[in-house]
Formats: structure tokens, sequence, C-alpha cells
């Protein structure tokens, strides 16, 4: 009789930590061109689950077209954008509300809110991610005089590193970087 309890017991337990486990969903749009596109089809196939905690990252060029700031922001608050790392985002002034988090850890610019890092967390995991914007991209694109990046693209990722492993079980970067520089970035 006591065997069978416990059996149970163990059943319980198990049942009940498969149904409280929380299970995360990150969704990766690198580099996605959007042209025209239905949105809600968009949202629907790609970024929408009844069940699982879902976040949204959109890196690289949004659009496939050049675009102003403000058309871009809209496009990625209309699909549900959690965190941002566009390449084609000039980081002029906000008179607007967004919805997102725009993710550049070596820009610093006083008009736009910009986070360096973010974690991203369930009851049993924690991510943290960064992202690096390539120094060409100042000498390539004509950016908010009041943006500044910075070069020191190595101090930057070693010093984000540490502090997000420190606090998280894994850590990603997001790069616009050559592949080479990521890989010397990487392999320590």
């Amino acid at each position: 009789m006591q065997l069978k309890n416990i059996f149970i017991i163990i059943i319980i337990v198990v049942f009940n930590f498969v149904l409280n486990a929380e299970i995360l969903d990150l969704n990766f749009f690198t580099e996605p061109h959007f042209g025209n596109i239905n949105k809600t089809d968009f949202i629907k196939n790609n970024t929408v689950n009844d069940s699982i905690k879902q976040i949204n990252i959109f890196g690289g060029k949004i659009l496939k077209n050049v675009s102003r700031d403000s058309t871009i922001i809209a496009f990625l608050d209309s699909v549900n954008c959690d965190y941002t790392s566009p390449t084609d985002y000039m980081f002029s002034a906000l008179d607007y509300k967004i919805n997102f988090e725009i993710l550049a850890s070596n820009i610093v610019c006083d008009s736009i809110p910009i986070i360096t890092e973010a974690i991203i967390e369930t009851d049993s995991i924690k991510i943290g991610i960064f992202s690096l914007y390539t120094p060409d991209f100042v000498v390539k694109k004509s950016i908010n005089p009041n943006a500044e990046l910075s070069m020191k693209v190595f101090d930057i990722a070693k010093e984000l590193t540490e502090t997000l492993a420190d606090k998280t079980d894994f850590v990603i970067m997001m790069s616009s970087l050559s592949k080479y520089i990521d890989n010397e970035i990487t392999k320590d």
C-alpha cells in the first residue's frame, strides 16, 4: 500500500513540474528585408503562440527599401517586436512611444531609449542578449549626430559577456561585424 502511495506522489510531482515548467521560444528575424507583406499573416504564422512565452527579436536590415526611422519603428511595432538591433535605423529622435526595446551595446544616444543588454527569463532559464554595431555603420550611414558609436567592440563584448554570464545561463551576441571579428570576439 505504501509503495502505491509513493508512486502516486511521484506521478503528481512530475506531472505538476511538467505543467508548471515554462517554455521559452526565441524568434530571431535576421536581415528580413521586409517588402510588401501581409502583417496579419506574418504575425499569425511567426510570432503568435497561445501556450509558449515568445520573444521576437529583429536584427539587420528590416525593410527592403530605404525608409525613414519612423516607418521602421511603426513596422516593428506592428509585428510584435520585443527587441531590435536594426542596421537601417539611423537613431533619429522619436516623438512617440515605442513598445519594444532597441538593443545597441556600443551606441549611446541621449534622445532615444537604447538598452545595452537584455535578460530574458522564465522560471527555468535566463538568457542574456547584447548587440554590437560595426564601426562601418557610422561611416556608411548618416546617423543622428547625438548618437555616438564606440569602436571598442572587443572591450564591450568582454565586459558584457562577463556581466551577463554571472546573471544568466546563456549569452547571445547579435552583431553586424564581420564574421572574422565575430570569430575573434567569441573564441575566448
